[in-house]
Formats: C-alpha cells, structure tokens, sequence
C-alpha cells in the first residue's frame, strides 16, 4: 500500500484541488444550519419575511456552492485514480514485458489479466472513495471544532451579559438555572 501512496506524489495538483473543494463543501455543509438558525431565531421570532427570504437565498447560494465543490472533489478524485491506474497498469505491462520464457510460464495468461485489470481496477476504486472520505473527515474535525468554539464563545457571553431572547415573556431559564432547580428538587426527595 506504501508503494500506491507514492505513486500520489504524481497527482499533487489534483491533491491540493480535492483537499481545496472538500473543505469548502464541508464549511457549506456546517454552514447551513447555522443560518437556518439564524432564520428561525430572528426571521420567525421577528416575523421578518425579508430576512426570512435574503437568508434563504444565500442558504440556496451555500448549498449550490457546496454541490460545485462536491463535483469538483469527485472530478478531481476519479482523475487522480485513473491517473495512478494508467501509471500502475504501465508499469506491470512493461516488467511482464521483460520477462523470460520461464518466469512466463510460472504465471498463467489469466492471473496475468486479472492482475492488470481487476487488481487495478480495485485500487482505482478505493482511491475514488479514500480520497474525499480521508479528506472530508479531517475536514468535518477542524470546521466542526472551530464552529463548536464559536458557539461557545457566543454563549457564554450570552450568559455572562444576562443577554436573554425576546422581551422577556417568553424567558427560558438557562442551564445553570435548571440545574440549580433540578438539585433543589432532588435534595427534597
């Protein structure tokens, strides 16, 4: 498997295009639920059709925008596969090529093919598949971890400032609140 991997070193273009078009796709997937939040929170809480309908077309905008980068990543991955497959097919052709009458004879015409076409075939695939997911996952990990400190941040100076939704009629205590309600009730029983 190492010996496939450095073949990649051929295709370091088309690897920086994958590694480029997976992590915009994933920032647009991460993205959409943060504006559909943004929509209920502040187009529905406000009764706001306008902000309702610009949020809603730059979602559509995110979306069309993540499905271009998820293109570009399949393009760019079954380049890459077709790449190291022609490369590897070659190289097996031309070491079956020198071969003497006896180390021939020792394999059969069938293994042969097999090995230059389903064998490869094989690795192709995978590499179609590996290559988005390998990327895509160290992708969600850094996006989502840095989403997840933003909203952590955006709570806890909610908290701290006494920031709370609405007018006040429709208060949701925070968690620490319930919490503290939650222990009282528990040391009662």
């Amino acid at each position: 498997m190492k010996k496939i991997f450095a073949e990649l070193n051929a295709f370091r273009p088309e690897l920086l295009c994958v590694l480029v078009s997976v992590a915009a796709g994933v920032g647009a997937t991460l993205g959409l639920p943060t504006y559909l939040s943004d929509i209920i929170n502040r187009g529905i809480a406000d009764k706001d059709m306008n902000y309702i309908l610009h949020t809603g077309v730059i979602m559509l905008g995110i979306a069309i925008l993540g499905m271009v980068c998820y293109i570009t990543t399949g393009f760019f991955a079954s380049r890459i596969a077709l790449g190291l497959g022609r490369n590897v097919r070659s190289r097996i052709f031309t070491k079956v090529e020198y071969f003497s009458q006896a180390e021939i004879d020792t394999f059969s015409t069938a293994s042969l093919i097999t090995r230059t076409n389903n064998d490869i075939t094989q690795v192709q695939n995978f590499m179609v598949m590996f290559l988005p997911a390998r990327y895509s996952d160290s992708a969600y990990h850094v996006r989502g971890g840095h989403h997840a400190g933003l909203q952590q941040k955006s709570e806890n100076v909610k908290h701290t400032c006494g920031v709370h939704a609405g007018d006040g009629a429709d208060y949701q205590p925070d968690w620490q609140e319930s919490h503290a309600a939650f222990q009282k009730d528990a040391d009662k029983n």
